[in-house]
């Protein structure tokens, strides 16, 4: 050799640091090859890679495999790689050069894989791939964007087919209304007329109270059809109408009997909207309930008391009179009619009463 050649003998078992990077060597989709790698042989003309993938989104599984080209202790080699996007974790393979995913969401991923010999430090430069799952059409902007359009248009057609079905209703109430205060209303008028000049120009007793009958009667019916046409009338579907309408009444049949009231209503604001038949209902029971009170409870004093909280409408009549057994009531006071008025309109309808005790009738109901 002429020449002196020294080395250190612990030196021969350190496994040296690799200076080449780990590459990608094939892709494989759902178990068949991309289609990028170009024959080269690793670690003197490594395969082309393309700098970004995108897969279907009917891919059920991709795999990558990947080596590091450095052959001196190959079976020291160890890999980690981690799929950004998917998890932020490293995955440890230890020496099997292979990943592979199944059933990724639509987005944008990366995958890294870094390698090292067993005893080094892993390798600073880790091998890239940018991977893009296409979403599927039903997930592309253009769809969704159509499907929001075709959205809206078939939201505003059908606000505009309830605005013209409510429009239709809206007409054919006034139109009942007008029809029920012209016709009938007019001759039931006529009617109440005829049967008091009967009553004032009949000379049999028989023949006065029948036409007495005709006119009591024709004035109960004239006083009901006035009610219907209010109800069905659309000009009185606001709240402010009924409170108004019972007012009217109360005031009217308790001043001609000389019994005192106390309208009480405890009410913020009149913005309350009632269906056609909660308001007929409502109006209904508050009548029957005051003319019960005024033929049978022989009281002096009445209090009516009207209050909206948590979205509840609460209707109270209270009279001071003698009151009765409610376990028995009296057959002519109409309870089941009041109970069944307060079914229709899903509410509750109690009514608190003893003899000697006055009597208590509360309406409950949601507009």
């Amino acid at each position: 050799v002429q020449g002196l050649s020294f080395f250190h003998p612990d030196s021969l078992l350190a496994i040296p640091r690799p200076n080449q990077k780990v590459v990608i060597t094939n892709i494989l989709i759902n178990g068949k090859e991309y289609g990028f790698y170009s024959g080269g042989e690793i670690g003197r003309n490594p395969p082309i890679m393309p700098p970004s993938l995108t897969i279907p989104y009917s891919t059920k599984v991709l795999a990558i495999e990947f080596a590091l080209p450095y052959f001196t202790f190959s079976d020291q080699k160890q890999y980690r790689y981690k799929l950004e996007g998917f998890s932020d974790n490293w995955i440890y393979s230890h020496n099997t050069p292979f990943a592979s995913f199944t059933n990724l969401f639509p987005g944008k991923y990366v995958f890294r894989v870094q390698a090292r010999a067993t005893t080094s430090d892993w390798l600073d430069e880790s091998a890239l791939l940018m991977i893009e799952v296409a979403p599927p059409w039903f997930l592309k902007w253009w769809f969704i964007l159509l499907s929001g359009i075709l959205l809206a248009a078939l939201i505003y057609l059908i606000y505009r087919y309830r605005m013209q079905q409510h429009l239709k209703v809206l007409k054919l109430r006034n139109e009942i209304a007008s029809d029920l205060h012209d016709e009938i209303g007019s001759t039931l008028s006529s009617i109440t007329v005829y049967s008091d000049i009967l009553v004032e120009n009949v000379q049999s007793p028989a023949l006065k109270q029948i036409s007495q009958r005709i006119s009591n009667s024709s004035q109960n019916i004239l006083h009901s059809m006035s009610d219907i046409v209010w109800s069905i009338n659309p000009k009185n579907d606001e709240f402010e109408s009924i409170i108004i309408r019972m007012q009217s009444y109360a005031n009217e049949i308790l001043e001609a009997k000389k019994v005192g009231v106390d309208f009480i209503q405890d009410v913020a604001s009149y913005n309350i909207k009632l269906s056609l038949i909660q308001r007929k209902n409502m109006y209904l029971i508050f009548k029957e309930a005051l003319n019960n009170a005024i033929k049978y409870s022989k009281c002096s004093h009445i209090i009516i008391h009207i209050k909206y909280r948590q979205a509840q409408l609460f209707f109270l009549l209270k009279d001071n009179g003698i009151g009765f057994n409610v376990a028995s009531p009296n057959e002519g006071n109409g309870l089941e009619n009041m109970k069944r008025r307060a079914e229709d309109m899903g509410g509750t309808l109690k009514i608190l009463s003893s003899p000697g005790m006055g009597t208590e009738v509360e309406l409950i109901f949601s507009p």
